[in-house]
C-alpha cells in the first residue's frame, strides 16, 4: 500500500471557516449598503434616476437578506447530531 502525499489528499473545507468567511462577506456587504443608503439620504433632491437606482439596490439587499433568513430557517429545522451519541 502506498502512502499519499499531502498534495494527493483532498481536504474537505472546514464548515466553521466557511461560515466565518460568509459572515465577513455579509458584514462587508451590509457596510457598503449602509454607506449607499446614507449617501442617498444626503441628497437634497434626488433625481428619478437616483431614486430608481436606490429602489433597485434596496430590493436586491432585501432579497439577499430573505435568502439568508430562509437558509437559516431551513438549517434550524434540520435535526442536529447529538454530541456523544453512539452511531448505530
Amino acid at each position: 500500500m502506498s502512502e499519499m502525499s499531502d498534495d494527493d489528499e483532498q481536504q474537505a473545507p472546514d464548515p466553521g471557516e466557511q461560515a466565518d468567511e460568509e459572515a465577513q462577506g455579509m458584514r462587508e456587504q451590509a457596510a457598503a449598503a449602509a454607506a449607499s443608503n446614507l449617501a442617498f439620504l444626503d441628497l437634497s433632491a434626488p433625481t428619478n434616476t437616483e431614486t430608481l437606482a436606490q429602489v433597485r439596490a434596496l430590493t436586491q439587499t432585501v432579497n439577499a437578506l430573505l435568502h439568508v433568513a430562509i437558509r437559516g430557517a431551513i438549517a434550524a429545522d434540520q435535526p442536529q447530531p447529538q454530541e456523544g451519541a453512539a452511531d448505530d
